[in-house]
């Protein structure tokens, strides 16, 4: 393929109000036309596959997966792990710039074992190797340089083949002698939608040594590494040996973590935990007279806004009372 159609745009997008340094930009990829309309012949290639080749624990990008199923699973291995007084612990973590840092060696390898054939991994590989960026400043192009890894945000190939990486861990934590969750015949260790990762398991130190073998061997092999100051932990109540545990794995122990948006928690949810949800409800409220609607298109905007946002929430949380007569008397 020649070197002009992989060429890419990079747009930085601020992740914040306040954007100080390069950390705090996510750089979207801006593909041309025709390296878009191949990519996208090769990914609609790849996305029937893509189910019967990742595992289960996997639901981003994959075809009848669903989001708010690890939600919702996620929330009762918790309740279950609390009722029950089981040594279980929940981790959170953050992978470090996830799409721009992985291998793409690693990638071709990992269709290998797929199964893939070789003139298949071959159009991937002309696809993603030898790419050259370009930054755009102020609406002009700038700066023509190579890269020798990652995968680019705006690439239809890239959530794909992010997944077949991402696989490799669960079946890193799937053959290691790491202990997860079990009841009866279920047994669950981790949860993933692309990068982002809880891991469920036996609080004990042994297990604790296997999980951070399985992640140093993740690491070495994708170039994927873990951001240990975004990542935190949760233990039930009666666990006494908290603060050991958190310290042994470097990370923060917390009360509950945001898992896709949604707050999931050893103990039942409080009223000040679903504040973000009550403050975005309100806020969108807030500029209803603002906006010139008709019946009609305030209808679609409770229908297609407001009540989205919240059956997103309820599927993975529970509400107490409070909350909905906030909820109520906000639309009055």
């Amino acid at each position: 393929m020649p070197m002009g159609i992989k060429s890419t745009a990079l747009a930085l997008i601020p992740k914040t109000k306040h954007a100080a340094s390069f950390a705090d930009f996510r750089p979207i990829a801006h593909c041309n036309v025709i390296y878009k309309i191949v990519s996208k012949i090769i990914a609609n290639r790849l996305k029937p596959i893509m189910p019967s080749i990742v595992k289960n624990t996997q639901s981003g990008f994959i075809k009848t997966r669903i989001s708010t199923d690890n939600i919702i699973l996620a929330q009762e291995i918790l309740s279950y792990a609390a009722k029950g007084k089981k040594n279980v612990f929940c981790a959170k973590f953050d992978i470090r710039k996830a799409f721009d840092t992985v291998s793409r060696e690693f990638i071709l390898a990992r269709l290998h074992q797929k199964g893939f054939p070789a003139v298949f991994i071959n159009w991937v590989k002309n696809c993603i190797i030898d790419v050259n960026f370009l930054i755009v400043i102020k609406g002009a192009l700038d700066g023509f340089f190579p890269s020798s890894a990652g995968l680019r945000q705006g690439c239809p190939l890239s959530p794909y083949l992010f997944c077949i990486a991402m696989d490799a861990f669960s079946s890193i934590l799937d053959n290691n002698i790491f202990i997860g969750v079990q009841y009866k015949n279920f047994k669950l260790s981790h949860l993933l939608y692309a990068d982002d990762l809880l891991v469920f398991g036996e609080a004990s130190t042994a297990n604790y040594t296997h999980l951070m073998n399985a992640i140093n061997c993740f690491t070495n092999s994708t170039g994927l590494h873990i951001n240990l100051d975004k990542s935190s932990i949760i233990l039930p109540k009666h666990l006494t040996s908290a603060d050991d545990i958190s310290s042994y794995l470097g990370l923060t122990s917390r009360d509950l973590v945001t898992y896709l948006g949604v707050p999931i928690s050893f103990r039942r949810l409080k009223i000040s935990d679903i504040y973000p949800l009550l403050d975005d409800i309100i806020r969108k409220l807030s500029g209803w007279n603002a906006k010139l609607l008709s019946f009609a298109g305030r209808l679609q905007y409770l229908k297609f806004t407001m009540i989205n946002s919240i059956a997103y929430w309820i599927k993975g949380g529970h509400f107490t009372k409070s909350c909905f007569q906030i909820l109520q008397e906000s639309c009055l």
